[in-house]
């Protein structure tokens, strides 16, 4: 008797835990059908599921809160609006998100960093200690840089970077190596008309002492850096930190026009001469493929950054062409 009891009792406890592991199956949850806002959606969801967001202008400030659940438009980034206010970041990553919490399909616009006790750079995005998927969205005019990422490794594809501006990093700022085991990946983004403060650096995209970063297919156009230095790409602390994989430095190293035009690493030039940095094209096309206007003729600049291309080279094993 005491054995069949026994047996009917875990039979029900197996059956308990069926039952909840369908209760939690992962949903879908409507904005602003389900819920008014997307926080709230956020808030209600738990990992796994999906927020499937309509079409229309929503002023939030949203918070992943650590959640592993993706955050969508059903109609597209031109149309579904987050829009920040000025009050802080469009959308905040830092509760040690993962790469299965994905943001998609919107544009952020009006975003400014946040003050204490976190400190979160990125009026689009900002991301500190965490490691999401940002992907197809708009991400424009806002301040503090499009994109900030401390500490973190998030995957940055398939967006357009436009309009913003920061100190360091005015479309995409990386600072920081990460805590994480794999690195960030920034691919196949278009980032253009994004702009430093005067005497700055890096008016698309800034690495400072960020570790390993892989940035492969990306256009990068018509950033400015005014009188500072990098209005495509600024990289700061090379030798200290390996700042590209070997996608980044094989392109730097192809295209000569673009590195001398753009990558634009500390030289004590005249702020006449600095100012002039900027970029047209920049992207993994091949070098036939490749345009770049305004090019600026500093020939120390220039000499030191082929010695610094011939090393690269010769520490990965890459032929000289």
């Amino acid at each position: 008797m005491t054995r069949q009891l026994y047996t009917c009792h875990a039979t029900l406890t197996v059956i308990a835990l069926l039952l909840v592991g369908l209760a939690r199956a992962a949903t879908t949850i409507h904005v602003p059908a389900d819920q008014p806002t997307i926080q709230a959606a956020i808030s209600a969801a738990q990992n796994g599921d999906t927020i499937l967001v309509s079409p229309g202008t929503y002023a939030e400030n949203i918070d992943f809160i650590g959640k592993a659940i993706t955050v969508k438009s059903t109609n597209g980034a031109k149309v579904t609006i987050i829009d920040a206010h000025l009050v802080g970041p469009a959308a905040t990553f830092k509760s040690g998100e993962i790469r299965s919490s994905v943001l998609s399909g919107f544009t952020l616009t009006n975003g400014v960093g946040s003050g204490p006790p976190y400190f979160i750079y990125g009026g689009g995005v900002g991301i500190f200690y965490a490691s999401p998927t940002i992907t197809h969205n708009t991400i424009t005019n806002n301040l503090d840089s499009g994109i900030n990422s401390r500490f973190g490794s998030p995957v940055i594809t398939y967006n357009l970077i436009t309009g913003n501006k920061s100190s360091m990093g005015g479309g995409i700022a990386i600072g920081g190596a990460t805590v994480a085991s794999f690195p960030p990946v920034v691919s196949y983004n278009t980032i253009t008309n994004n702009s430093t403060y005067p005497y700055y650096f890096g008016g698309g995209i800034s690495l400072n002492a960020a570790g390993k970063v892989i940035i492969t297919n990306n256009q990068i156009t018509q950033n400015q850096a005014p009188y500072g230095y990098g209005g495509g790409v600024y990289i700061a602390n090379l030798f200290i930190a390996t700042l590209c994989t070997v996608q980044l430095l094989r392109l730097c190293n192809r295209m000569t026009l673009g590195l001398r035009a753009e990558l634009g690493l500390k030289e004590a030039a005249r702020p006449a001469q600095t100012a002039m940095y900027r970029q047209t094209r920049f992207s993994s096309a091949r070098p036939s493929r490749t345009t770049v206007s305004k090019q600026v003729h500093l020939p120390s600049t220039w000499v030191r950054m082929r010695h610094l291309a011939s090393q690269v080279k010769t520490s990965l094993g890459i032929p000289e062409s």
